[in-house]
């Protein structure tokens, strides 16, 4: 139950009522306490509550069912609801006559009664790529409500003969029946509308397996779809799948130090617009060695620079050789310092090192990160995207890696 203070309204009369007329001056309060219950009912209710008037004024906001208090002066007033839902019925019927009883409690009952008026809508969506934000539904042609794909949605339509039609079809879906249908409304007995639809696939899937040879084959891979990187991990025991938009696509694949893609790069169409999403196979072949313990590779690196770079100026290249999953702890220690350095090199320098050369087997796989440090604040490194990334360069044993680092300076 809420209790209500003193309204704008009832406060001016009892000012008036102990004023210097007043029969009862410095006497006891003639004000009655009007308590005033909501029930609400039906399949449809009115769920913002209602606005009680008295004597015409809004005076106190009603919940849907509760009881509300208010205190005014005694005597008779007239008692309304306003803000009541067009489907809802209310008694008794308004405006309501009630004498209020000085220093007593007045109770006062509105039933509310909603019953659903309008049209249970189905909307039964089929197809790979159903629409995923469902649609909208007009009464007559008036805009009234959304509805979800492959869900019952109610919608409010007044009593008679009305014309339900489904509007917001994805550019990729259709009909498969009437988009309106002409139902017959009647109160407390939704009228079931079922609008059928089905939607063509707006994108092919490019499915991508390992095929693997070697002293060793474990490791992870990467694959790359026109240049651009699609997943973490490719393993030969679980393939990818990748959605792409149809057209052709390039489709690379990057592996783990101790293994090298016999398979070139390769090139694939998927169609869309089907009713079954179009699936491209590519495999690739990977063959894998593992690197003698101590075994040696060579990195060169290079730093071409342009813009104003100081005379004075010397290249740190600095290294790690963590696993991917202690990057974030190696790019902490790249802050402070503790990456090992490879060497130093001037500005458009070359610096070889001889480092132990990549191996995907243990507990701590030898793929390298490598940073150029101590460039002047006015000048910009872009490096080179390492393979198999997206971190790691491989240094091969017995052969060697270019890196080169691209420095621009200003002014």
């Amino acid at each position: 139950m809420r209790t209500s203070t003193m309204l704008p309204l009832a406060f001016g009369l009892i000012v008036g009522a102990c004023g210097p007329d007043s029969p009862h001056p410095g006497g006891p309060s003639t004000d009655g306490t009007l308590s005033v219950s909501t029930v609400t009912v039906g399949d449809d209710p009115d769920r913002d509550g209602f606005q009680l008037t008295i004597d015409g004024v809004n005076s106190v906001t009603l919940d849907p069912t509760d009881t509300t208090q208010v205190i005014i002066p005694a005597g008779p007033h007239a008692l309304g609801l306003q803000g009541v839902a067009a489907q809802c019925s209310v008694d008794p019927a308004m405006p309501l006559d009630v004498d209020i009883a000085s220093q007593g409690t007045t109770p006062v009952a509105f039933a509310v009664n909603c019953p659903a008026v309008g049209a249970s809508v189905t909307v039964a969506t089929t197809g790979p790529d159903i629409d995923q934000d469902g649609y909208r539904v007009a009464v007559d042609g008036i805009d009234q409500a959304p509805t979800p794909s492959n869900a019952v949605a109610f919608v409010r339509a007044e009593a008679g003969s009305r014309t339900i039609t489904l509007t917001g079809l994805a550019s990729n879906c259709a009909f498969t029946g009437p988009a309106s249908q002409t139902v017959t409304i009647v109160p407390n007995q939704p009228a079931p509308v079922e609008f059928a639809v089905v939607c063509t696939a707006t994108t092919g899937v490019i499915e991508v397996s390992l095929s693997t040879s070697g002293t060793e084959t474990g490791g992870t891979y990467q694959v790359f779809v026109d240049g651009v990187r699609q997943s973490q991990f490719l393993t030969e025991s679980e393939p990818e799948a990748i959605f792409v938009p149809g057209g052709n696509h390039l489709v690379q694949l990057s592996a783990p130090g101790s293994c090298s893609v016999v398979t070139a790069p390769q090139s694939v169409t998927v169609t869309v617009g089907g009713l079954v999403r179009d699936t491209a196979d590519v495999n690739f072949a990977v063959s894998c060695t593992v690197s003698p313990p101590g075994a040696l590779g060579t990195v060169l690196i290079t730093a071409p620079t342009r813009g104003s770079v100081p005379s004075t100026t010397h290249y740190t290249v600095r290294y790690t050789h963590l696993g991917y999953w202690d990057y974030a702890r190696a790019l902490s220690a790249l802050s402070d310092g503790s990456w090992p350095v490879v060497g130093s090199l001037d500005p458009n320098g070359t610096l070889v090192a001889d480092l132990e050369a990549s191996n995907d087997s243990g507990a701590d796989p030898y793929w390298y990160d490598f940073e150029l440090t101590d460039v002047p604040a006015n000048c910009s490194v872009q490096k080179p995207i390492p393979n198999p990334g997206p971190y790691f360069f491989a240094i091969p044993a017995g052969d060697t890696l270019h890196i080169e680092f691209t420095v621009t300076c200003v002014p």
